[in-house]
């Protein structure tokens, strides 16, 4: 029988081979990654303006597995890929990196390369 921690990464494998896309990752020192597969969203953020003043934007949020990208950092490019290795869309890490619950992801607030 699987443990708990084999488990959660069984999971994690099939929600990445399921809703994960191609992607290559560039590191802000100029170390490149290949090969792996980020899963890419759109989150509400509530921002604060004035004293009373609130309003909800969205955010480009990536989840990468850690075994792929151990260490993420703000400024690193993001490249999605379709299946001939060609880019479709780019981004940059534009805030520090969150490690989420058990330490086997990581998620990154993200915005659209030029």
């Amino acid at each position: 029988m699987a443990s708990p921690a084999e488990r959660r990464a069984q999971l994690l494998e099939a929600a990445y081979r399921t809703w994960g896309e191609p992607a290559g990752w560039i590191s802000s020192i100029g170390e490149v990654l290949t090969g792996i597969r980020v899963r890419r969203m759109e989150e509400d953020a509530p921002v604060d303006f004035g004293s009373n003043s609130r309003a909800i934007v969205e955010r480009i949020v990536l989840r990468v597995r850690a075994s792929e990208v151990p260490r993420p950092a703000k400024g690193d490019r993001v490249e999605i890929l379709d299946g001939d290795g060609g880019v479709i869309a780019a981004y940059l890490v534009a805030d520090r990196p969150q490690r989420l619950r058990f330490g086997m992801e990581w998620k990154v607030e993200a915005e659209e390369a030029i």
